[in-house]
Formats: structure tokens, C-alpha cells, sequence
């Protein structure tokens, strides 16, 4: 935080993270309460803070934001999920902020010289593992639809390899703030599961809404926070 603090816009990063944590308190609560109306329109407003907040921090380093700003994108998207359409075009965003993501980490751990040729064999191995573990999984959510499970499979294994990234950095003493990233990794898991159980699921879910908007606000402020502290902090 001392870092941030040094830099030009370091006051106003924080300023609008504190923006992101009371939209983001407030989109948790209407959506605890079944505020519908409410929560739609807090909903974009919290991504928007968070990505002014990281590119006010971290202007040269636009994968991150890239990454916000896709989430944000598909937040506003996925308010209109009835059409089959905008769940495709929002996954699709939602995708390309995870790709965003993942790409930043590779590059944090290439200026520190920790892509070996160790790492990139295992890589590959990793991604056709995590791909077979991910279609009986995406299966039992989608309740069997074979073109959605592919996709979620691919989805999922994305969310995967930065997880694993941002573990092997975290033991090999990169910075701590990495183990952000893995705890975001894992909140996005357990977010986008209930998601998209939800969607192709007739069973009613009790505070559906509520479970994944607080874990996916909770992701994306812990995958930010941790890239932008690891690297002010590098």
C-alpha cells in the first residue's frame, strides 16, 4: 500500500477501490435481499471502479485493466441472460478478462525468470488434465449440453492454469499478494459453478444471486489487488 501511495494517481487508485468495496458491499446486500431492480443497477458500477482504480495505478500495465474491463463488460451483458445470446456474448468477455489475466501472470513470471523449460512441458500436461477433469464436471452443471460443456471445460481450464501460476509463484517467493490471485482463482470456481448450475437447472437455489456476486467480487478485487501489489511491490 506504501508503494501505491508513492505513485502519481496512487490516492485516486484508492479512492475508487474504496468505490469498488461500498458498489460492491451494496450490489452483496440487494442481492441478499432480492432486490432485483437494485442490484442491476448497481451491478456495473462496481467493475467501473475497480478497473479506474487499476488503471490509475498501473497505467502502463494494461492486461490487467483489459481483464476488469471484459468483467465489466459481461456484467452488463449478463443482465440480460433470459437471451441465449447474451450468455454467449457475456462467457465470451468473461473468457477473454480470464485470458487477460493469465497472460499478465505469465509475463510477471517471465521478467523473473521463472517459465523454465520444467514449466513449460508440465504446462501443457496441466491444461489436458485439468480439460478431462472439467467435461464431467461442466456435464453434471449444464445438466448434460455437450456444446456448453466443451466450452465451460476450456472456460474452466483458463481459471485453472493461473491458479496453478500463481501458486508456483507464490512458493518460489515471487511476492506473497500472489496468493491473492490463487484465492481469486478459486472464488471464480466456486462463483461461476453456482452460475451456471443455476442457469441450466430448474431447481431453485436459495440465495443464488447473493453466493455468486459475493465470490465473483470477491475474485476479481483479490486477482487485481494481487497483480497490482505484486508488481508495485516488485
Amino acid at each position: 500500500m506504501e508503494k501505491l501511495l508513492t505513485t502519481p494517481n496512487g490516492i485516486a487508485s484508492i479512492v475508487f477501490f474504496a468505490f469498488f468495496l461500498l458498489a460492491s458491499i451494496s450490489n452483496i446486500v440487494f442481492s441478499f435481499l432480492n432486490m432485483l431492480k437494485a442490484r442491476a443497477i448497481s451491478k456495473p458500477f462496481c467493475m467501473s471502479f475497480l478497473a479506474l482504480s487499476s488503471i490509475l495505478a498501473l497505467p502502463t500495465n494494461w492486461l490487467i485493466y483489459v481483464g476488469a474491463i471484459c468483467g465489466l463488460i459481461g456484467d452488463v451483458v449478463y443482465l440480460f441472460k433470459s437471451n441465449k445470446k447474451c450468455v454467449l456474448i457475456g462467457a465470451m468477455f468473461f473468457f477473454l478478462g480470464h485470458v487477460s489475466y493469465l497472460a499478465q501472470i505469465l509475463v510477471l513470471l517471465g521478467s523473473k525468470g521463472l517459465l523454465t523449460s520444467t514449466t513449460n512441458w508440465y504446462a501443457p500436461v496441466f491444461v489436458v488434465i485439468s480439460l478431462l477433469a472439467f467435461i464431467p464436471y461442466m456435464l453434471f452443471l449444464t445438466g448434460k449440453k455437450k456444446m456448453f460443456s466443451m466450452m465451460g471445460s476450456i472456460y474452466g481450464t483458463t481459471i485453472m492454469l493461473y491458479l496453478a501460476f500463481s501458486i508456483y509463484a507464490s512458493f518460489c517467493g515471487l511476492q506473497h499478494y500472489f496468493a491473492l490471485v490463487a484465492i481469486g482463482a478459486l472464488l471464480f470456481i466456486i462463483s461461476d459453478s453456482y452460475l451456471v448450475y443455476g442457469m441450466f437447472n430448474k431447481k431453485t437455489m436459495k440465495k443464488r444471486n447473493f453466493i455468486v456476486m459475493l465470490t465473483y467480487l470477491s475474485a476479481q478485487a483479490c486477482i487485481v489487488t494481487g497483480l497490482v501489489l505484486t508488481i508495485l511491490n516488485g
